[in-house]
């Protein structure tokens, strides 16, 4: 006969285990969710950094700013969390519905405002950029 070391392993142990584990992860759950919101925020704001120098650029060669993305050199990868708009016209109803009249993008002459959508799981959130500042908002 053979002895393997585990003569009194029952399913009181296993759940035990299980409970121990599942115990872990919701404490750990919560600081891994913020860090990853944290992450996305992050690359949406240096997104936006990009954007801004480029409107600037632009700007200084052509006297105004632009709502058209592509004039300005930016083709964002296709992404289903990441959305970034210069004018007011072109952010859907379900997202444009949730907006304060302060908050719509657009470019003028000598001005422009950038907004930036993300999505994440179930819930939504907004940064928006100016010349000056950056502002987020939870939806």
């Amino acid at each position: 006969m053979i002895k393997t070391g585990f003569r009194h392993f029952n399913a009181g142990y296993l759940f035990f285990a299980l409970a121990a584990i599942g115990s872990v992860m919701a404490l750990v759950l919560p600081s891994i969710t913020a860090s990853l919101e944290r992450a996305e925020e992050s690359e949406a704001r240096i997104t936006l950094g990009s954007i801004k120098t480029s409107l600037e650029a632009f700007h200084r060669e052509f006297r105004t700013y632009t709502d058209n993305l592509e004039k300005i050199g930016f083709s964002p990868q296709e992404s289903q969390r990441f959305h970034y708009y210069l004018s007011a016209s072109k952010i859907p109803d379900e997202i444009r519905s949730l907006l304060q009249e302060s908050e719509l993008p657009f470019t003028s002459k000598d001005n422009y405002r950038i907004l930036a959508v993300i999505k994440s799981r179930d819930r939504l959130k907004i940064i928006i950029c100016e010349k000056e500042d950056c502002r987020t908002r939870k939806l």
